[in-house]
């Protein structure tokens, strides 16, 4: 699996070109497809478009079942700190 290590050269140059988003909250791979009045459209991925290896599951259903648990709702209420990058993660394993 890629993970964190981002699998390949390609991938990580693409990450570093910004060409695909990494969203360390949700361990999501996405190619941004557009972005129009403050909302940007992404396609996520499942495999690596150079070396063709599973990246990551995504783990975003669970980081809003995390918060809805705690009775947050992430568009109105503030993010708890840990929510905010991967290291909801570590607490969750």
């Amino acid at each position: 699996m890629c993970g964190e290590l981002h699998c390949c050269k390609q991938m990580r140059a693409a990450l570093e070109d910004e060409l695909i988003l990494f969203d360390e909250r949700y361990d999501d791979y996405v190619i941004p497809v557009r972005s129009s009045e403050g909302a940007s459209i992404v396609q996520r991925i499942d495999y690596c478009p150079w070396c063709g290896m599973k990246l990551p599951d995504s783990l975003r259903s669970k980081w809003f079942d995390e918060l809805e648990a705690m009775g947050i709702d992430p568009m109105h209420d503030a993010i708890p700190l840990q929510y905010k990058s991967g290291a909801w993660k570590s607490k969750s394993r």
